[in-house]
């Protein structure tokens, strides 16, 4: 309103943008520029970007992949629309009257709702696809963060919850682990690893025969290796500890140092029992029992979903009476249900109206395009073109002008969901994957509508 005086807005429809002469040179240097940013963003997103710089890279990837699209979109049409108007007899054809025609003397315009488009479609994606893969991954972190179904300390709370066992007549595994806890020196695992590790943090250590005699892989180690077993280590927000050294002090005049030849991103025993976790040695491990203390460790692992429910509140109320204080897998699955269903609701939500948004924005362009076409359609009817012909070549447009966007948008998204896999550590391909076809689904139904919308105004005249 302020740029444009009211006359030049009454007019504003029967005036087009500015078609400049086609310039290949011009049009292979802006595309060469967008496809360089959008990969630029691309190689950027790729790296380690957890480093102090991490919001200046996450600035630098955004811009480049937004004003890189902005281009590619801006020299794509200018030079497709070019090569069709250069060639007259191509141009002239009636199937270019109608699809290329209106895109042509809309470049700019095109341009900017296209790569808006295409950035929201994106930034849904993402939002979509991050909030079901925490819901479909509900299982396997609660996996990660309870190993077994049910823990206890108590031999005869064990015992115990044995018996309860057999009288519901659920098959079970169980295992035994004798851990030693004894503060380290760790302070060369700062920032290394999970980033909880502290000087003096008290720790567990397990033998490796036992560690290997109840189904956990460890490799054969010499008296001052470890291996670590770290869940919060298996994305790249933390580094591994491999090559880093703790250093236990047995007594006041002996010291041992125990460098780690391998950290495990998984845990043997939940964190809540055992800590922080190195299986060492059984040589090493007898001489840390000497100054530690010691512990055992009791875990099941049940194969009767039907009567957990039942079995979880009497492992409850085992632990209770033997003064424990304990969670079981299926408590911290079930909470995990609940707090990712209230996250996926809100993630849902969100990416609803942002399908909404990106669909409404490109259908009311399209339908309001249409009835700006409609003198043209009118003039074709009556040169006896008939509605098929007619709504063949629309139908070229819009696909073009829904596609594009959607192809585009799903690939930023799949390299920005790339990064949190990575950071993360977990896969989310699946989850990924039935996101994009529900969005698909439901943009196709935009798409729908606009044809619709276009028959209608075809078959009116």
């Amino acid at each position: 309103m302020y740029r444009y005086t009211l006359l030049d807005l009454f007019q504003a429809e029967s005036k087009s943008e500015r078609v400049n002469k086609m310039n290949s040179k011009r049009s292979i240097v802006v595309g060469g520029l967008g496809i360089l940013l959008v990969g630029y963003g691309y190689y950027l997103s790729s790296g380690n970007i957890v480093t102090p710089k991490f919001f200046l890279i996450v600035a630098v990837v955004l811009f480049s992949v937004i004003f890189g699209t902005f281009l590619l979109f801006k020299a794509t049409i200018e030079w497709l629309m070019g090569l069709y108007r250069e060639h007259a007899s191509g141009y002239y054809s009636f199937a270019n009257m109608l699809s290329v025609s209106t895109m042509m003397y809309r470049i700019k315009a095109n341009a900017r709702v296209l790569t808006l488009i295409t950035i929201l479609s994106a930034t849904t994606l993402v939002a979509v696809g991050v909030t079901y893969s925490s819901y479909y991954n509900t299982k396997a972190d609660a996996r990660s963060m309870q190993p077994y179904d049910y823990t206890l300390h108590s031999k005869n709370a064990a015992q115990d919850f044995m018996e309860v066992l057999r009288k519901l007549d659920i098959q079970s595994n169980q295992y035994v682990y004798h851990i030693v806890k004894h503060s380290a020196d760790l302070s060369d695992f700062r920032f290394i690893t999970s980033g909880y590790y502290g000087d003096g943090e008290r720790i567990s250590f397990l033998d490796e025969e036992e560690v290997r005699k109840n189904g956990v892989s460890v490799p054969s180690l010499s008296a001052n290796e470890t291996v670590v077993f770290d869940s919060m280590a298996k994305g790249k927000v933390f580094k591994p500890s491999t090559g880093k050294t703790a250093v236990v002090q047995l007594n006041k005049s002996e010291q041992l140092a125990l460098k780690v030849v391998k950290s495990e991103p998984s845990l043997i025993l939940d964190s809540e029992s055992a800590g922080y976790q190195f299986v060492v040695n059984h040589d090493t491990f007898i001489k840390l029992s000497k100054a530690g203390q010691k512990q055992a460790v009791y875990v099941f692992n049940t194969d009767d979903e039907n009567k957990q429910n039942e079995l979880t509140k009497n492992y409850h109320q085992i632990a209770k009476v033997a003064g424990e204080s304990r969670t079981s897998y299926y408590d911290v699955f079930q909470a995990g249900l609940m707090s990712k269903g209230l996250f996926i609701f809100i993630g849902g939500f969100l990416g609803l109206v942002f399908l909404m948004a990106t669909g409404s924005i490109i259908y009311f362009k399209q339908i309001s395009e249409a009835e700006q076409e409609r003198k043209r359609f009118e003039v074709l009817r009556k040169l006896g073109f008939s509605v098929s012909q007619m709504m063949s070549t629309v139908r070229k447009q819009q696909l073009f002008t829904f596609g594009l966007p959607l192809v585009i948008g799903i690939l930023h998204s799949l390299f920005a969901l790339k990064v949190i896999t990575n950071l993360i550590g977990e896969s989310l391909i699946v989850p990924v994957l039935i996101a994009d076809a529900v969005y698909g689904i439901i943009y196709f139904l935009f798409y729908w509508l606009t044809m619709n919308y276009y028959r209608m105004v075809i078959k009116r005249l």
